[in-house]
């Protein structure tokens, strides 16, 4: 069973197939919280010889992801958008 840190990502496992949902709606945005649980959930199936396919979705009716959440970046502090951009990497 995968279990994730962050309520933001989901993660069912039907026989070969996990599907991961993006659970931060309206956008599906992507935050401090959410990348790393990402990189840690992909890094477990990887380990999981049981699944060989993943499938990536997002909650709700309008997006799949749009992406980084802005808000992040909107004081202009360089550290955010350097650990941001380390977990982008990582992910």
């Amino acid at each position: 069973m995968i279990t994730t840190t962050s309520d933001k990502i989901q993660v069912e496992i039907n026989g070969p197939v996990a599907t991961l949902t993006i659970n931060n709606p309206p956008a599906n945005t992507w935050d401090i919280e959410s990348l790393p649980a990402l990189r840690d959930v992909v890094a477990a199936l990887n380990d999981d010889l049981s699944v060989y396919a993943l499938v990536i979705t997002g909650r709700g009716d309008k997006f799949f992801s749009a992406g980084a959440d802005l808000k992040l970046f909107a004081d202009g502090d360089p550290a955010t958008a350097r650990t941001m951009g380390q977990h982008f990497g990582e992910a």
